[in-house]
């Protein structure tokens, strides 16, 4: 008997569609609740508005950010063997696994092509669907747009056992640029600390 994952009851149950009132969307949180651990608008203001009315513990919210971080390490894992082997099929020199010697490095990898050409990749991982939001913050915005190098986004998802998914969308230079030339509308004193994309946006 094959067990049955998030991604998969959440398709069972959205292909039903069920009334938003229906007690079966309790089942379906945890989408919300990894946005909502990682400072996302969208989750929260879902586990706001729904049906039940049930409030969200602390320890609840401290357990969705311990699966978060333990996505992205095991997401970061997956990408260091997928790098590997394009090493050793020769398609790259080297890669560094930069998010490993400094925890606030606005990159996860750095990696050397056969050219000499280096690019940034930044790891972004969900246990669950690609269409999970994905979470940016300035920093990683900062070099995004100001770093001589490509910069590209690794998206890690549907995560389950000892294998993933992964689609990755490159040189994500113009899109850093344009998001922080929005951030200059802000008042003086106001920083902005991050932003939350839909994956669709970016070309996969």
């Amino acid at each position: 008997m094959m067990p049955l994952t998030d991604v998969h009851l959440r398709r069972l149950i959205e292909g039903a569609t069920p009334v938003n009132e229906h007690p079966v969307h309790e089942l379906l949180l945890e989408k919300a609740l990894e946005d909502t651990a990682q400072g996302g608008d969208d989750g929260t203001r879902r586990l706001l508005t729904r049906a039940s009315g049930h409030r969200l513990s602390r320890g609840d919210l401290e357990v969705a950010r311990q699966n978060a971080q333990v996505s992205g390490q095991r997401g970061e894992e997956f990408v260091s063997v997928y790098v590997s082997g394009l090493i050793s099929s020769g398609n790259l020199v080297s890669f560094e696994w930069s998010s490993q010697e400094n925890a606030i490095s606005p990159f996860d990898f750095l990696i050397a092509n056969k050219d000499g050409s280096k690019v940034l990749i930044d790891v972004k991982s969900t246990s669950g669907e690609f269409d999970r939001r994905i979470h940016i913050s300035t920093n990683e915005l900062q070099t995004m747009a100001a770093d001589v190098r490509q910069y590209d986004l690794y998206r890690v998802f549907e995560i389950e056992g000892n294998g993933a998914q992964l689609r990755i969308a490159r040189d994500l230079r113009y899109f850093g640029q344009s998001v922080l030339e929005s951030f200059s509308a802000v008042p003086e004193g106001v920083t902005i600390d991050g932003i939350s994309v839909i994956p669709e946006y970016f070309a996969f």
